[in-house]
């Protein structure tokens, strides 16, 4: 489908389909809170990607699907795709990893302490998924081991993935009368749509404006899925590794 054909969003429109799953995640999160003294906030966290998140955003995309094509598939979050070799994808996602690690490795604690200390300074503990490796050791192995498996399925793969189809293909098109502007709106969305973590918000724009403007600029969605769940994956990997070597989880498991 070219450019020229695809119907644009109205603001109303863009901002309802941003915000409606993040108030859904952030809503499900605020109410599984109640059960933290049984259920780590950061489990319940992992089941809302894949019980809220996913089944949200990718039933939007096939209902988009539905309305245009008349077929229950994403290929709505497909359109004004152009094709890329694997080379060239690996080769620009490489760059765009390291430089949204390094964001995320220095500016991300200096953002957070700063916000948590002006701004969100009555925030709990407990409501920071990180908190869970500070205390993980009060819970069972089961349930750490639960939380480590659907850490890495669903916050390494599955979510991004939906997520990049969810803003990037699906939404993004939609939105590309704003010429050169799109991918920085989109992003400064994407940010604001984890609500469940908004120190982070500034952080986020910076490490992911430029994956999200090479997804434009080359119209393919595969960078973002490859430069997001590459992010996500070392993260969850170091923060495992992290957590075991400093803990003795190894020897618990």
């Amino acid at each position: 489908m070219a450019d020229r054909k695809i119907k644009q969003l109205s603001i109303i429109k863009l901002l309802l389909l941003v915000f409606f799953p993040a108030f859904l995640i952030l809503g499900s999160y605020l109410w599984a809170l109640q059960f933290r003294a049984t259920i780590p906030p950061f489990l319940s966290f992992m089941v809302i990607i894949f019980v809220v998140l996913i089944p949200s955003e990718l039933g939007i995309i096939l209902i988009f699907s539905k309305k245009e094509t008349g077929k229950l598939n994403l290929q709505s979050a497909f359109i004004a795709q152009e094709k890329l070799s694997v080379k060239e994808i690996i080769s620009i996602s490489i760059v765009l990893i390291v430089f949204a690690a390094i964001i995320f490795t220095f500016i991300s604690p200096i953002e957070s302490n700063f916000m948590f200390k002006k701004i969100f300074s009555k925030v709990p503990e407990y409501f920071k998924l990180s908190d869970f490796f500070k205390h993980y050791g009060n819970y069972s192995k089961i349930i750490v081991i639960t939380s480590l498996v659907l850490y890495a399925i669903g916050n390494g793969i599955l979510g991004p993935i939906v997520e990049e189809l969810y803003f990037r293909g699906l939404i993004m098109p939609r939105i590309n009368r704003f010429g050169k502007l799109t991918p920085l709106i989109i992003t400064l969305l994407f940010s604001a749509y984890h609500l469940f973590s908004p120190w982070e918000y500034i952080t986020r724009v910076i490490a992911c404006f430029p994956f999200v403007h090479f997804v434009y600029k080359k119209k393919n969605i595969y960078i973002g899925m490859a430069v997001h769940c590459t992010l996500n994956i070392v993260s969850i990997v170091m923060a495992i590794i992290g957590l075991m070597s400093n803990s003795g989880l190894w020897h618990r498991i």
